[in-house]
């Protein structure tokens, strides 16, 4: 929510130092206030987070990750995000292949459906 208030706001790239710190120190707060919790935060296209001039930005990942927090980040393979991150001790990577034409069809379809829409899937109407 911060990022996108960040980049929405056009704020100084690539992201308030302010701003990082207060991402971090959210971390860090969700551990010490839920001793048996865990955050799992997911983050899809980590690696095509953009400052206001479309500049690649990655200083709001921290370098280490509070006990009982989770950071998953889907990037492409060989980004430079990916190679800065798998150089980094203890992360762990884990390499995803495309989903296959019958299950992509199942997602639209069920996304499809949530808007009371369907796939025509025959083949003289080619989408």
């Amino acid at each position: 929510l911060s990022l996108s208030l960040s980049l929405s706001l056009s704020l100084s790239p690539p992201f308030p130092r302010a701003l990082v710190l207060e991402f971090h120190s959210l971390l860090a707060r969700f551990a010490e206030c839920h001793p048996r919790g865990h955050l799992v935060l997911l983050i899809d296209g980590a690696d095509c987070v953009q400052t206001h001039n479309k500049q690649r930005a990655s200083d709001w990942i921290p370098e280490t990750v509070p006990h009982r927090v989770t950071l998953v980040l889907s990037v492409m393979e060989d980004s430079p995000l990916h190679r800065a991150l798998a150089a980094r001790r203890g992360v762990v990577t884990v390499r995803l292949g495309p989903l296959d034409p019958l299950d992509r069809s199942e997602i639209v379809r069920r996304r499809l459906a949530v808007f009371g829409k369907r796939l025509e899937e025959s083949p003289f109407n080619n989408q």
